[in-house]
């Protein structure tokens, strides 16, 4: 499991590369829209990730699947994207509809983070 962590928190990066770990994975860090589009550029081997949808310069991006970013997140073959958020104003069928498998509310805990990360996982080694 290769998790890109698009996160402008460096404490939540911190704890959700953790989780990540904890389950054997690899987290690749991403502290803006721009680091994670190039990470995206030259990194192959992702297989899921988790987008703060409220990131600085994502939501604008991403407006109705717009956007270098969320264009780049569509292409990526058998990749399996969660938005986390805590917002009450996005909702599941909203992320949905941009292209996400799921929507993760913060806060979350480990817990609910490991399930979430182990079911991306298995949807996209199924494709």
């Amino acid at each position: 499991m290769k998790v890109l962590v698009v996160e402008d928190d460096p404490d939540l990066r911190e704890i959700y590369s953790a989780v990540i770990d904890r389950l054997g994975g690899e987290a690749v860090p991403a502290e803006s829209v721009k680091q994670a589009y190039e990470i995206l550029e030259s990194r192959k081997d992702l297989n899921i990730g988790l987008v703060d949808f409220f990131v600085p310069g994502f939501v604008q991006g991403f407006a109705r699947g717009r956007g270098p970013l969320a264009t780049k997140l569509k292409e990526i073959p058998n990749f399996c994207f969660a938005f986390v958020s805590g917002s009450a104003t996005l909702t599941e069928e909203e992320a949905k509809l941009n292209g996400a498998c799921c929507l993760v509310a913060k806060p979350v805990t480990s817990g609910e983070l490991e399930t979430v990360l182990r079911t991306m996982y298995e949807r996209s080694q199924a494709h």
